[in-house]
C-alpha cells in the first residue's frame, strides 16, 4: 500500500493562525457535535481560510470522505487546500488526504505514530493538538508560516 504512495507535490503555505482559527471554528459550526458530542467533524479549507466543504458523521473516516467529496464536486484544487478535523490522525486518515493531494492535515486530536509515518512517506504536513495558539507539527513544517 505505502510502496505505491506518491509524495504530495505542493509548495503551498498556510499561516499558523489561519489553521488555528479554522480548527477552532469546527466546534462553533458543528451543531450536531455540540448537541450530542457523538460525531466527528471535518472540513476542507483554502489556504486563506475559506471553507469549501464541511461534514459531520459518527465516523471520522466518513466525515473526511464527505468533506473531501463535497470539495471534489466543487472542483477544488486540493494542492492549495488543507483538511481540518476533530478525530485522531491515523494512517488511514492521512492516506485519504495524500491520495487526493491535500498537503496539510490538522486536527484538534492526537496524531498516531501510524499517521506520522504515512505523512513522512507522503511529504504531507501533519498537525495535531491544534488548540488555541498551540499546535504540534509532526512533518513538513516548512508549509506553515508563523
Amino acid at each position: 500500500m505505502l510502496e505505491r504512495l506518491k509524495p504530495v507535490a505542493s509548495s503551498g503555505k498556510v499561516k499558523a493562525e489561519t489553521i488555528q482559527k479554522c480548527v477552532a471554528d469546527l466546534n462553533r459550526i458543528a451543531e450536531t457535535f455540540r448537541k450530542t458530542g457523538g460525531v466527528h467533524v471535518a472540513a476542507v479549507y483554502r489556504a486563506d481560510g475559506t471553507m469549501l466543504a464541511f461534514a459531520e458523521d459518527v465516523g471520522r473516516h466518513n466525515a473526511v470522505d464527505k468533506a473531501v467529496g463535497k470539495s471534489a464536486l466543487k472542483s477544488a484544487l486540493f494542492s492549495e487546500c488543507f483538511l481540518a478535523l476533530s478525530g485522531r490522525l491515523s494512517a488511514d486518515i492521512v492516506l485519504k488526504a495524500a491520495r487526493v493531494g491535500i498537503p496539510i492535515v490538522a486536527s484538534i486530536a492526537a496524531a498516531l505514530n501510524s499517521g506520522i509515518e504515512v505523512a513522512k512517506k507522503a511529504n504531507l504536513t501533519l498537525i495535531g493538538f491544534v488548540r488555541g495558539k498551540r499546535m504540534n507539527v509532526y512533518n513538513a513544517a516548512e508549509r506553515i508560516l508563523s
